[in-house]
């Protein structure tokens, strides 16, 4: 069955093309969307539609850096309970580790890996299952896990790196300016790459003894959709956060 993701993720989408002056229901019914899905719980749609509906609004949008603006329009219910349990995590490492363990459910297909190394803490993605093809929609992704790292650790959070498998764009000087990183594009993956010192460090503001655990990410989130099938579960190659991947606390 094809993959299909929640229907209040595409909200980013829509706030995007209104933001540029774009009329959102045009674009999303010229792709299949009917926009009524937006607001009911737990929708889902197929990734051939929202595809379509970027492509569009890529023709539509003159700005090649458009998917940068996404964060502006990000909220933690888009996500359902991993947006919440997200942002009540003890560290970046917990927060990471929940986003790998539990974003299948929110949108089938993704294949994230987290890897430990000497250089430092890396969540690359694998857009291919999806069929992602636009790059800024690559870039809104890739931007809004940016921002909600920041919203857990600070504004002062420095990722060392972050890749590209698309080619420079033209406003390429955007992207070094809103990840205040070195951004490399034509890259062998999309990737963030963390100092291993930032991962680790403790969040303020999270509270353990109420910080949500597996089973109830699990009751905050839909299933996936009807008659489809959930895409491979994240991979993680590192030692850290062992009580996460033991327990799920």
């Amino acid at each position: 069955m094809p993959y299909s993701h929640l229907a209040t993720a595409t909200n980013i989408l829509w706030k995007l093309l209104d933001s540029y002056g774009h009329s959102p229901g045009d674009v999303f019914r010229a792709a299949g969307i009917e926009p009524e899905l937006l607001k009911q719980p737990g929708a889902r749609i197929r990734y051939g539609y929202v595809n379509r509906a970027w492509q569009r609004a890529s023709e539509l949008i003159e700005d090649d850096c458009f998917g940068l603006q996404g964060p502006k329009f990000w909220h933690p219910s888009y996500l359902y309970g991993l947006g919440y349990a997200w942002l009540a995590s003890h560290s970046l490492c917990e927060s990471l580790q929940r986003f790998v363990l539990y974003l299948d459910i929110v949108s089938e297909g993704k294949g994230i890996k987290l890897e430990e190394d000497p250089a430092g803490y890396r969540i690359c993605f694998d857009f291919k299952s999806e069929g992602l093809r636009v790059s800024a929609q690559v870039d809104c992704l890739i931007a809004v896990i940016y921002h909600m790292c920041r919203l857990n650790y600070g504004e002062e959070l420095q990722p060392l790196s972050i890749s590209f498998q698309h080619p420079p764009p033209v406003c390429a000087e955007e992207y070094q300016r809103y990840f205040t990183a070195p951004v490399h594009f034509s890259a062998p993956g999309d990737c963030i790459l963390f100092p291993l010192a930032a991962v680790d460090k403790a969040l303020p503001g999270t509270n353990p003894p109420v910080r949500p655990d597996a089973r109830s990410v699990e009751r905050g989130l839909p299933g996936p959709a009807q008659g489809g099938q959930p895409g491979a579960p994240g991979e993680s190659r590192h030692h850290r956060c062992p009580a996460l991947r033991a327990g799920g606390q």
